[in-house]
């Protein structure tokens, strides 16, 4: 465990497993949104945390991408462990949006550079996917080392941005 523990919520490992989910399997929002009976508004906002997500939502996410609400489940009780290792307390309560340490940094890991510039190289990103499967080697999940690990962070938001990366003759 390290000196920084942060606060967070199970709802949030919900959040991020659904959107990264989600991403892995190139789905828009506004599919998730369909399945769950929302806008595809209203689920940006769940997704950003600022909306709740029900059980119905959930199940009905679940339903679009394919996967089983217990394999969500799945890997949320593995996420639990690892965050833990880093110091991170999930609450079974409620907790207030400015008491959520881990939220902000998740939304910060989707919007940084290095996510931006990995999000095309799928073998080049550690998955939430991966956990607990014993036929890979254990990693540490990319997002979960952007989260709580400040020099891997700073690492990912120097990254050059996409459009740096492809040649200017190509980008018009």
């Amino acid at each position: 465990m390290q000196d920084n523990d942060m606060n967070s919520s199970f709802s949030t490992l919900v959040l991020l497993t659904l959107k990264e989910l989600r991403l892995e399997r190139n789905m828009h929002q506004g599919v998730l949104a369909q399945a769950a009976g929302k806008t595809p508004n209203a689920w940006s906002k769940i997704e950003s945390g600022q909306s709740s997500l029900t059980i119905d939502g959930m199940i009905g996410a679940c339903s679009a991408m394919q996967i089983r609400p217990s394999d969500v489940m799945n890997i949320v009780e593995r996420l639990v462990t690892v965050f833990n290792h880093y110091g991170v307390f999930f609450h079974t309560v409620p907790i207030g949006e400015n008491e959520d340490d881990l939220l902000p940094m998740i939304l910060a890991y989707y919007s940084s550079n290095g996510y931006q510039a990995l999000k095309n190289r799928p073998n080049e990103r550690v998955s939430i996917s991966t956990i607990g499967n014993p036929f890979i080697t254990p990693t540490i999940p990319t997002i979960v080392r952007y989260c709580c690990e400040p020099n891997y962070r700073e690492w990912m938001d120097n990254q050059p941005s996409i459009t740096k990366m492809i040649p200017s003759e190509l980008v018009s």
